[in-house]
C-alpha cells in the first residue's frame, strides 16, 4: 500500500484544528502518512500555531481561496506517489481508522475511493452513537473499527469530510473542480468523475471517526444557502442534471416495508436516479437480477456489475418482474403517464408494484388506469401502491421517528429535510408540535431546535422562532438553539432580546462572538 498524504483545510477554529491533528498523531501508524494543512487566511492564531509544528507541511494563504482550490493546493504539495486523504478539520480520528480504510481501498483494483461512517453526516454515512465525551468516543470507535469486509457497502457518492483516494485516481481524473468556488457539490462532482472513469466508491462500516455536527445557522446561513444554490446550478450546467439526483437514496423510506417482500427473483427499477436504489436493492436481495430504466445515461454510470440499465422500455420487451419500483418524487413537473402505461405489462401476476411519489404527484396519478385493483397506503408524503398490505404509518409516528433520529445524531441532514416536508404537508400547529415533543422526546431542546431549523428552511420563520424559543426555554445552554434564536432575533432587529439570549447561553466561540458583534451594531 502507498503512504497517505492527509490534506486538511483550515479557516479559524483553532481548537478543532489541534484536536484533529493530535488525534492523527495518536492513532495513525508513524511513517505511514504526512499531514498537509492549507490555511485559508485564519485570524484566530491557527497560522501561527501551524508554523510551530515540525511534522506538518503548511501552506498559509493570504486570502480565502475556497474549499476545492485549497484542497488542490494540498494535493499538489503531497509527496509523490502518496494516496490522498481529504479530511475536514472538525473531525477526530480513532484507532485503526486509516488501516481499515486502506484495507478496503486495496481489496479490489476497481475501488477508487473509500470513506468512513461517523456520528453526524448526510448520505446515510452516520450511525447511532451514545458516547458523551472523547474517552467514551474512542472506546466506542474501538468496537466499530475491527476490519470486516461484510461491513463495506458500495455507494454512488461519498461525502468529502473524510475521503481516501488512490493515487492513480488523482492522476487519471485530475484535481477537484475549482469552478465550485467556496465549496459545495465538489464532492458530488468528484464522485461522478470517479465512477465515470470506471472506479467504485465504498463506505466502510468498519471505520468510525467523530465529526462535529450542528443544526445552527452558523452553518445554515444565507451565504451558505446562496452558495449551495449557485453551485447546484453550476453542477447542472456542467453535467446536465441536478446534483440532487445523485443525493437521492430511498433507503430511509424503503426500510419501512422492503423487508416484507420475500422471494424476489428479479426487480425492475424505473427512474433509478443515480443508482443508489440499484445498489441498495442488490444489497438487500443479492441473488436477484436487477434491471433499471433511466433516460439519463450518466446517472447510473459505472453500475453494470449491479444491474442492466436501459434507456427505454422497448429494450426489455417481454420480460416480467416480481417487483417493479417507480420513482417519481423528483419528477413532479414531468408527465409520467407514458411510463405508467408500461408498468403492468412488466409485472408478474403475483408481483408487487411500488410507486414512490410526492403527495402532489400521488394526487395527480393515483387514479391512473394502471393502478386499478391495487391497495394504496401513505407514508411520509410518499405513496406505496402494491398488491401487498403495507400498514399505514401515521404522520404523528413519522414526526416522532424523525425527531428521534435527529436526537441520536443519525442521518441529521436527511431527517431534517424530511421533517420540513412533513410539517408543511400535515400543517401541525405550535401546540401540537409542543405536545408531541414533550410527550415522546427525551431531549426536547434538541427536538424543538430541529423542528425550528426544518421550518426555517421551508420559509416558516415565525413558527421557527417559536420553536427556537421553546428549545432555549428547555435548556438555555444548548448552543444550537441559542445561536439560532439569537440569529433570528438579530434579523428582526430585536437587539436587547438577542443579547439576552447570547449572554444566558454563555458560549464564547468565534461564531457566537461574530453574531454578538453584529447584534451590538444594531441601532
Amino acid at each position: 500500500m502507498n503512504n497517505t498524504s492527509i490534506i486538511i483545510l483550515t479557516y479559524n477554529n483553532l481548537q478543532y484544528n489541534k484536536d484533529c491533528i493530535n488525534s492523527i498523531r495518536s492513532y495513525t501508524p508513524k511513517d505511514s502518512y504526512e499531514i498537509v494543512v492549507v490555511d485559508n487566511n485564519s485570524t484566530d492564531g491557527t497560522a501561527q500555531w501551524l508554523e510551530e509544528q515540525n511534522d506538518i507541511k503548511s501552506i498559509l494563504n493570504k486570502e480565502n481561496k475556497g474549499f476545492p482550490a485549497g484542497c488542490n493546493q494540498g494535493i499538489k504539495a503531497a509527496a509523490e506517489g502518496n494516496d490522498i486523504l481529504l479530511l475536514n478539520n472538525d473531525t477526530v480520528v480513532t484507532p485503526n481508522w486509516l488501516e481499515n480504510l486502506q484495507t478496503c481501498l486495496y481489496s479490489e483494483k476497481s475501488i477508487g475511493a473509500v470513506g468512513p461512517v461517523t456520528n453526524s453526516c448526510s448520505n446515510f454515512q452516520a450511525i447511532t452513537t451514545d458516547y458523551k465525551n472523547t474517552d467514551e468516543m474512542i472506546a466506542f470507535a474501538k468496537t466499530i473499527n475491527v476490519s470486516n469486509p461484510l461491513k463495506w457497502e458500495e455507494r454512488v457518492r461519498l461525502i468529502g469530510f473524510c475521503l481516501l483516494i488512490k493515487n492513480e485516481v488523482i492522476k487519471k481524473i485530475g484535481l477537484l473542480d475549482e469552478i465550485y468556488g467556496k465549496g459545495n457539490c465538489e464532492d458530488d462532482d468528484y464522485s461522478l468523475r470517479m465512477r465515470k472513469s470506471g472506479y467504485r466508491l465504498m463506505l466502510c462500516g468498519d471505520c468510525f471517526i467523530h465529526h462535529y455536527g450542528s443544526l445552527s445557522f452558523s452553518k445554515l446561513n444565507h451565504d451558505f444557502v446562496e452558495v449551495l444554490q449557485a453551485n447546484k446550478n453550476i453542477f447542472k450546467r456542467k453535467w446536465g442534471f441536478d446534483p440532487f439526483l445523485i443525493a437521492i437514496d430511498e433507503r430511509f423510506v424503503l426500510n419501512n416495508y422492503i423487508n416484507r417482500i420475500k422471494g424476489v427473483k428479479n426487480i425492475l427499477v424505473v427512474n433509478s436516479s443515480a443508482g443508489s436504489m440499484l445498489l441498495y436493492l442488490k444489497k438487500k436481495f443479492p441473488k436477484s437480477d436487477i434491471t433499471g430504466i433511466e433516460t439519463n445515461k450518466l446517472l447510473p454510470i459505472g453500475l453494470s456489475h449491479v444491474a442492466e440499465v436501459f434507456n427505454d422500455f422497448s429494450e426489455i420487451k417481454g420480460k416480467k418482474f416480481s417487483l417493479v419500483i417507480m420513482l417519481t418524487d423528483y419528477r413532479s413537473d414531468i408527465d409520467i403517464s407514458p411510463q405508467l402505461e408500461y408498468l403492468p405489462a412488466f409485472l408478474k401476476d403475483a408481483g408487487t408494484l411500488l410507486l414512490l411519489s410526492e403527495e402532489d404527484v400521488l394526487k395527480k396519478y393515483a387514479s391512473h388506469e394502471c393502478f386499478k385493483g391495487y391497495h394504496k397506503k401513505y407514508f411520509a408524503g410518499m405513496c406505496r401502491i402494491s398488491k401487498m398490505d403495507i400498514p399505514e404509518i401515521s404522520g404523528e409516528k413519522q414526526f416522532v421517528s424523525l425527531l428521534r433520529l435527529i436526537e441520536d445524531d443519525v442521518e441529521v441532514e436527511e431527517s431534517t429535510e424530511e421533517l420540513g416536508k412533513l410539517l408543511v404537508s400535515i400543517k401541525y400547529s405550535k401546540s401540537t408540535i409542543e405536545s408531541l415533543v414533550n410527550k415522546y422526546i427525551a431531549r426536547p431542546e434538541v427536538a424543538f431546535n430541529a423542528v425550528g431549523t426544518a421550518l426555517f428552511t421551508e420559509g416558516k420563520r415565525q413558527l421557527a422562532l417559536d420553536m427556537f424559543a421553546d428549545a432555549f426555554e428547555k435548556d438555555n445552554s444548548y448552543y444550537d438553539s441559542a445561536f439560532n434564536l439569537a440569529y433570528l432575533l438579530y434579523e428582526l432587529k430585536e437587539k436587547n432580546l438577542a443579547l439576552n439570549v447570547i449572554e444566558k447561553c454563555g458560549a464564547a466561540d468565534e461564531e457566537m462572538l461574530k453574531l454578538k458583534q453584529a447584534v451590538m451594531s444594531l441601532e
